[in-house]
């Protein structure tokens, strides 16, 4: 995973959600290689069940589900 934030609130729209972007490493050149159609699984709050998933784009960027009731 290359990078992973959170999207910040704004006053339009008032929920955090993950995002970030999942690659692989090419073997022999090194290069970053999007990984598209994966799942990726991440929890809101560690040891919180069930895990949300997301689905990585063509890029292998993904967006996950809002942070609802979080505190």
């Amino acid at each position: 995973m290359t990078s992973f934030t959170l999207g910040k609130p704004t006053y339009a729209y008032r929920n955090a959600y993950p995002a970030g972007a999942l690659v692989g490493i090419q073997p022999g050149s090194g290069d970053a290689v999007p990984l598209a159609g994966r799942s990726v699984s991440y929890r809101p709050v560690p040891g919180a069940a069930p895990a949300a998933q997301a689905v990585t784009d063509a890029t292998g960027r993904f967006t996950g589900g809002d942070y609802v009731d979080v505190r």
